[in-house]
């Protein structure tokens, strides 16, 4: 039986030392169409949590910030209304992307070049989308979502935990209020 190349391949991300990986993810990260890449890089995750490599700052990278306690890989993600499939992301990132035009432009200006690892630029540009994400008029269901392999009935939960995310607990409404 013949090795499936996907396979061999995140196999050999997994087990790269941690400076090709490095160099891996950063050409990886360079990608506009990342949907393999990302499938690619699953088996290597763990380890770039603990590598935590330079990752160029994207706008969907950006706006994942506050999501990141309620991602989990799609094989993993059981519905639960706190769990947020990693496969979304791309989707509900055009949809943001789309929902925001011009500000979307202008954060993604002020990103180009810089990386996550610009804490206080993170910061600054995250207090600027990350509420306007939660505001946003975004489609029931963004385009791509079912091409990732979401089903439809899914993205209104997702969509509101996202919100609540991106709201944040400092900004989130008063009760009665």
């Amino acid at each position: 039986m013949q090795p499936e190349p996907d396979r061999d391949i995140g196999a050999a991300l997994a087990a790269a030392p941690p400076e090709k990986l490095g160099r891996i993810v950063g050409l990886l990260d360079s990608l506009q169409a990342r949907g393999a890449a990302d499938a690619l890089l699953a088996a290597a995750r763990p380890r770039l949590k603990d590598l935590r490599p330079d990752r160029p700052m994207r706008f969907t990278r950006l706006l994942a910030v506050p999501l990141e306690p309620a991602l989990v890989a799609p094989e993993a993600w059981t519905r639960a209304p706190i769990e947020i499939p990693r496969s979304a992301l791309t989707p509900i990132g055009d949809a943001v992307r789309g929902a925001l035009g011009l500000a979307a432009d202008e954060i993604e200006a002020a990103a180009l070049g810089r990386t996550m690892a610009d804490a206080a630029l993170v910061a600054r540009l995250g207090a600027r989308l990350w509420p306007l994400a939660a505001g946003a008029v975004l489609p029931a269901i963004p385009p791509g979502w079912e091409a990732a392999g979401l089903p439809a009935a899914s993205a209104a939960p997702v969509l509101a935990l996202c919100r609540a995310l991106w709201r944040g607990p400092s900004r989130q409404p008063a009760p009665g209020g």
